[in-house]
């Protein structure tokens, strides 16, 4: 149950960074905000594994996903960019990250016990 509690946090949080995001990439950016989106996930990753209570993780897995929020609309705002117009709305890339997913989840199973 504790996991659940972390990971909603996590859920909401990321749902209210994307809506912002959106906005904040199109005023700032892209490339910026992925840049700020992957140092300040990675600085909240290191302060996350430092934590010894439920609610020190709560609080920075929430800020995270925020964080993590921040990257998800303009990253797909710059890999529209890079197609020409003609070949935009194929959906290449969500099936390439579909295959990827599907093609790796099975690899590390066994090892897990």
């Amino acid at each position: 149950m504790d996991a659940g509690i972390v990971a909603t946090g996590l859920l909401w949080s990321y749902a209210v960074g994307s809506f912002i995001a959106g906005r904040l990439g199109d005023t700032y950016g892209p490339r910026i905000m992925q840049t700020i989106g992957g140092i300040g996930t990675t600085i909240l990753n290191i302060i996350t594994s430092l934590q010894a209570t439920l609610t020190g993780i709560f609080v920075t897995y929430t800020v995270n996903g925020f964080v993590q929020g921040q990257v998800y609309a303009p990253t797909n705002m710059l890999i529209s960019q890079w197609y020409p117009k003609a070949r935009r709305g194929l959906r290449r890339v969500s099936l390439e990250h579909r295959w990827g997913f599907l093609l790796s989840w099975p690899g590390p199973s066994p090892d897990i016990q």
